[in-house]
C-alpha cells in the first residue's frame, strides 16, 4: 500500500472564530464576549437564540452584524467547521393556524379556571353569610350549607388538579412556540430577508461601483432594517412556561408584521 507523504497530509484547519458581544441584560449583567465559529452562530440563529441585528468582531477589530457574517459564510469566504454533534430529528412543522389553536385552548382553560375560582370565592362568602345570619333550623338553609361545605372542602384538591393541568398546557404551548419559530416563522422571515436584500440590491446596484459599498448600503437600508427588526421580535428569549401565552401572542404579532412587510415590500 502506498504511503502518503507528509506534504500530502493536511492538518485539519481550525475554524475562524468571531467575538460575539453580549450586551448587559438578565443573563449577562454586564457586557461580555464569547468566541464562536460562524457555524455555531448560524446554529444559534436557526434556533432563534440570535438575530441578525447582533454584532460580532472579526480579527483585530472589524465589527459586523450577524447577518453580514452569515452572508460571508454562505459565499464560502469563511472556513467551515465540521459538525461533530449528532443530527437532531427534523422538527415537527407547526403552522400559524396550529399556534393560534394552541393559544386559544390555553386561553380558554385559563378563563375557565378563573371562572371556577370566582365561583368558589362566592360560595365561601355565601356559606359565611348563612352560618352567621341564616335560619339554621330551615331545612333548605341546612341543605344549602351542606352543599356549600362539600364544595369548599373539595375545592383545594380540584384547584391542585386544575393548576397541574394548566402548567402542562402552558408547557405544551411553549414547546409549540419553539417548534413554530424553527419550522415556520424563522424560515419564512429569513427567506423574506433574502428576497428583500435582492430587491434593495437591484435598486441600488447602479449607484455603487464597489461591492463592499453596495453590501454596506444594503445592510443599512430601511427595508433590511425593518425585516431584521421583525426577525428580532421572533427570537425566543424565555424558557418559562408561565410566559407561554405572552410569547405566543408575540410570535403571532411577528407573523402579522411579516404579512404586512411582504405586502408592502415584496409584492
Amino acid at each position: 500500500m502506498k504511503s502518503q507523504s507528509t506534504a500530502e497530509i493536511e492538518a485539519p484547519k481550525a475554524p475562524e472564530m468571531f467575538e460575539l458581544e453580549h450586551r448587559g441584560h438578565a443573563k449577562f449583567p454586564k457586557t461580555e464576549y464569547e468566541n464562536l465559529s460562524a457555524e455555531e452562530i448560524g446554529r444559534r440563529v436557526d434556533a432563534g437564540r440570535l438575530t441578525g441585528l447582533e454584532h460580532v468582531r472579526r480579527g483585530a477589530g472589524e465589527l459586523m452584524t450577524v447577518t453580514a457574517l452569515l452572508r460571508l459564510a454562505e459565499s464560502g469566504t469563511l472556513t467551515a467547521r465540521p459538525s461533530t454533534a449528532p443530527e437532531s430529528p427534523p422538527a415537527q412543522t407547526v403552522t400559524v393556524e396550529a399556534l393560534q389553536s394552541a393559544l386559544a385552548e390555553v386561553s380558554k382553560q385559563i378563563a375557565a379556571d378563573d371562572e371556577w375560582g370566582t365561583k368558589i370565592s362566592y360560595a365561601t362568602r355565601e356559606l359565611r353569610g348563612l352560618e352567621h345570619g341564616g335560619d339554621l333550623l330551615d331545612p333548605r338553609t341546612q341543605a344549602q350549607i351542606s352543599k356549600l361545605q362539600a364544595a369548599i372542602a373539595l375545592a383545594p384538591g380540584q384547584a391542585d388538579a386544575r393548576q397541574q393541568a394548566r402548567a402542562r398546557a402552558k408547557a405544551e404551548l411553549l414547546d409549540c412556540c419553539h417548534q413554530f419559530v424553527r419550522s415556520s416563522l424563522r424560515p419564512r422571515l429569513l427567506a423574506m430577508q433574502g428576497r428583500a436584500a435582492q430587491v434593495v440590491k437591484d435598486k441600488l446596484a447602479a449607484h455603487f461601483d464597489a461591492p463592499e459599498s453596495l453590501n454596506a448600503a444594503i445592510s443599512l437600508s430601511t427595508v433590511l432594517t425593518k425585516i431584521e427588526s421583525i426577525l428580532h421580535s421572533a427570537t425566543i428569549a424565555v424558557c418559562d412556561p408561565q410566559e407561554a401565552v405572552r410569547l405566543a401572542q408575540q410570535l403571532l404579532q411577528s407573523w402579522s408584521a411579516a404579512n404586512q412587510f411582504e405586502s408592502e415590500h415584496l409584492k
